[in-house]
């Protein structure tokens, strides 16, 4: 292996450890999971990850995310000479630029990253990734159907023309970028599961506290 491909690789197994530890990219992802399937984790879990959403959506560094791409906009109208000033962009659009980057990400891990991350965060999995499989992505399968005639005219892999082994790391993929999500979203909707009990528990307890001269 060169220098510069090691390097890659190091760099690439980098971003997806970063990316796929992050709280924030968790955080982001679960509550807006939560949010939008409020069936799926009943009422309790939808107050958790409401209060984990507006704890993400308060956190600098997500406010960091929505000044730099206003100032990306700022700066683009002013180079085509536009009156005015962009709208601040909105907690939807910067939860929708963290979403698609952990996914981007996912499909640059392997399956051994992906796995990895995912049983570290809680998803409770009972197998592991075939050895055959470990070393593959889902990025670096489509990358090599569309060098070896594997997409149809219309721009969608074939599936037919893919390997046993291919077919088998795309579906495993499938399932741990699923399985990584659901717990995400599993741990958003827990993480403030007594939140509205203790507030309440401190507003009665503060009245007790000594106040300070």
């Amino acid at each position: 292996m060169t220098e510069n491909n090691q390097t890659e690789k190091e760099q690439r197994r980098a971003i997806v450890g970063k990316t796929l530890e992050g709280k924030l990219f968790q955080n982001t992802l679960g509550s807006n999971l939560v949010r939008s399937q409020p069936h799926e984790y009943g009422q309790l879990g939808l107050r958790s990850g409401e209060a984990t959403y507006h704890e993400v959506t308060s956190d600098e560094t997500f406010n960091k995310q929505r000044q730099e791409i206003y100032n990306q906009k700022k700066k683009g109208m002013e180079q085509d000479g536009v009156y005015g000033e962009p709208a601040m962009p909105s907690n939807s659009e910067i939860s929708h630029l963290l979403m698609r980057q952990l996914r981007e990400v996912m499909g640059m891990a392997t399956l051994s990253e992906l796995e990895e991350h995912t049983k570290d965060i809680g998803a409770e999995l009972d197998f592991k990734v075939p050895e055959k499989l470990r070393k593959m992505s889902y990025e670096k399968i489509i990358s090599g159907a569309k060098e070896n005639g594997k997409i149809t005219n219309e721009g969608r892999l074939d599936i037919d023309k893919l390997t046993e082994d291919e077919k088998d790391a795309l579906g495993m993929y499938q399932v741990l970028s699923q399985a990584y999500e659901r717990a995400c979203a599993r741990n958003a909707s827990q993480a403030n599961y007594f939140e509205d009990l203790s507030n309440t528990g401190k507003d009665i307890a503060k009245k007790y506290n000594p106040k300070k001269e």
